[in-house]
């Protein structure tokens, strides 16, 4: 994917037919494409006057020749450079990957055989190792039953067929019989991810790799229709354990595609995540594997029962060694002058009170590291006062800078789990 036409922005930027980003201009042509696929794409963006304007959700869009990154919103301001934005977008392969939204755990290789790599280079390109290594080792067989027309008598024969068939020959048979062959099913969703890569492809070296895999592949029987669901009935076991990294990668791939079948030149391919969600996940996974040497303990979306069937659900619970419980709730947006919205604190009140906790923090991303005072909700103790001074329950704001800079170059900070440990206090 190298050789095609790259372009990266932020969460909620806005990009202009004829204007350009980091020396690529964005085409009237791009923005028809995107014009044209928009119905199906619109959770991703909107369009607006001779443009489209991005929402909450980073990632990769690639369609046609032209390569749509979309970065992290918490360190954008005016006169960011291409090379912060570079910074970013490994910053946020980590991100992802410590989150575990995405298969893009061992991206070593991948990485030493690109260059100029994009998030969507490495995905590809780590697919392509994945298969290369199942293809090395001997795809995976299975028993299946088949129906053809054969030279030996084997199986049950299928009388109707037969005579249909084979009426005036005598050295065929047609039969139903089982098979062992490579025609699993995990063989051609493997397949089918190879086709779209194949089909999306501009650079040269990931093109003859395609080709080259496509080639070695074996023939399977007929492919059944690869959905959403026909991952959910694949059993992990252990003679499937090695396959485990390339079918993550094939399910997004797959999933995530959406083919032009009329023109044939619109396909796209869209690798984006909720940006709220992959922050959630992010603060969780950095805390858990951080913080297991301090005696905390780190639990993910608790539930209680809130009203009706509805339930009432905080991001994280942090407990600390003291048994206390501080409620955490995570906010990707940028917060001014330290001050929440209502409908926040609201939030942060009700789980105070569902979780019979005194503190509660609300995290937000920001440029620096930064924590509040304690403030008080007036009403609504969780347990029985002892004195006046313990009437009050807390909540505060808090935000966090993720990323270290090294002579504008962002790379993830190595401290974030301890910054909010020192947030309770």
């Amino acid at each position: 994917m190298s050789a095609t036409r790259l372009i990266r922005c932020y969460e909620y930027d806005r990009l202009k037919a004829g204007q350009a980003y980091n020396d690529e201009v964005f085409t009237s042509e791009d923005l028809e494409a995107l014009q044209r696929i928009h119905e199906d794409q619109n959770l991703y963006f909107d369009l607006i006057h001779n443009g489209i304007r991005f929402k909450n959700y980073v990632g990769v869009l690639h369609i046609r020749r032209l390569t749509i990154e979309i970065l992290p919103k918490a360190d954008n301001h005016p006169g960011q450079t291409d090379i912060a934005k570079a910074g970013w977008s490994k910053l946020l392969m980590e991100m992802l990957r410590i989150s575990g939204l995405s298969k893009v755990g061992s991206i070593g290789k991948a990485h030493q055989r690109l260059r100029n790599n994009t998030l969507l280079d490495l995905y590809i390109q780590h697919f392509l190792n994945e298969c290369d290594e199942m293809m090395r080792r001997g795809l995976i067989k299975a028993y299946r039953r088949k129906r053809e027309n054969i030279g030996v008598l084997k199986g049950q024969l299928i009388f109707p067929a037969h005579l249909r068939e084979n009426l005036i020959r005598r050295d065929k048979f047609y039969t139903d019989h089982q098979t062992y062959d490579q025609g699993h099913l995990v063989n051609h969703i493997l397949l089918a991810a190879l086709e779209v890569v194949d089909r999306i492809a501009t650079d040269a070296t990931i093109k003859a790799t395609t080709c080259r895999l496509l080639m070695q592949f074996p023939e399977l029987p007929p492919r059944p229709a690869i959905h959403a669901s026909t991952f959910d009935r694949i059993i992990m076991t252990r003679k499937l354990a090695h396959y485990e990294e390339s079918l993550g990668l094939a399910k997004l791939i797959l999933l995530n595609f959406s083919p032009d079948l009329q023109r044939g030149r619109d396909d796209v391919l869209a690798i984006l995540f909720d940006m709220n969600v992959l922050w959630e996940r992010f603060i969780y996974r950095s805390l858990r594997k951080s913080l297991g040497h301090t005696g905390c303990h780190v639990s993910y979306q608790n539930s209680k029962e809130f009203w009706n069937k509805r339930r009432v659900k905080p991001d994280i619970v942090l407990t600390l060694p003291s048994g206390e419980e501080v409620v955490i709730d995570t906010k990707w947006k940028l917060i001014r002058d330290g001050k929440p919205s209502d409908a926040d604190l609201k939030q942060m009140f009700v789980y105070n009170l569902y979780w019979r906790t005194d503190r509660s923090i609300l995290l937000y991303p920001g440029n620096e590291t930064w924590s509040g005072n304690w403030g008080k909700f007036y009403e609504g103790k969780p347990r029985p006062q002892v004195d006046e001074a313990d009437i009050y329950h807390y909540c505060k704001v808090s935000t966090l800078k993720i990323w270290d800079d090294h002579q504008g170059h962002p790379s993830l900070s190595h401290s974030i789990a301890e910054n909010i440990l020192e947030f309770t206090h």
